[in-house]
């Protein structure tokens, strides 16, 4: 269940999904009202601005390479013997979004890393959330197979559980002030696997390395 709402100069969007997880599946009648009750105390809130303030988070500058901005240390824990992909993006420059991209491989995992400089914390709340909406469904050869919030990373941070071109990976993005991270871990069948849990453990750690060493504007 897809809610959009507009109001003002507002625009709100609510998400509702079954998991199938629980004893008993709910009607549409039941998401409906979830959703409707959850836009109404949105609207509250953000018609009372001291009530729903909230902080801007830190404020980043664009790495040159998202490659800098990792430990080598934690490389090695996660993926033993790992190389830097030569095409790695670096930023260009110019008027921000700033966007740098750094890849990974070893015999067990691959590991991309995107990092995207915005010029304001609500552009950068915003892309995440649509790439949070975006990450929800299959998209071509990558298959959605769940989420869970992960917390103590950023202002906020989403682990997606995918089956990319056939090899199952954990795509975590992250919102930080003006900042996007987006990491995602995935085999790549030679060497022995990564766990579920080993692969978000590596977005994690990789994340929190970007973030502390992201330089400040």
């Amino acid at each position: 269940m897809d809610l959009f709402v507009w109001s003002g100069n507002v625009y709100l969007d609510y998400s509702f999904k079954d998991t199938g997880s629980g004893p008993s599946r709910l009607d549409r009648a039941a998401p409906l009202a979830g959703v409707i009750a959850m836009a109404r105390d949105g609207l509250t809130a953000l018609a009372r601005p001291v009530q729903s303030s909230y902080g801007q988070g830190p404020r980043y500058a664009s790495p040159h390479s998202a490659c800098t901005v990792v430990k080598a240390s934690t490389l090695a824990r996660y993926a033993p013997g790992v190389t830097v992909d030569p095409d790695a993006r670096t930023d260009s420059g110019g008027a921000p979004p700033h966007l740098t991209e750094c890849g990974w491989g070893s015999g067990s995992v691959s590991i991309t890393l995107i990092v995207t400089i915005d010029a304001a914390a609500d552009d950068a709340q915003g892309q995440f959330e649509s790439g949070v909406q975006f990450s929800l469904k299959d998209q071509g050869d990558t298959k959605y197979r769940g989420m869970r919030p992960v917390h103590g990373v950023g202002e906020q941070a989403d682990a997606f559980f995918q089956i990319l071109a056939g090899s199952p990976a954990v795509d975590l993005l992250v919102w930080s002030g003006n900042a996007e991270v987006d990491v995602s871990c995935s085999d790549v069948g030679f060497g022995p696997p990564l766990s579920r849990a080993g692969k978000l453990a590596a977005d994690i750690a990789i994340a929190r390395d970007v973030l502390a060493s992201l330089p400040r504007g």
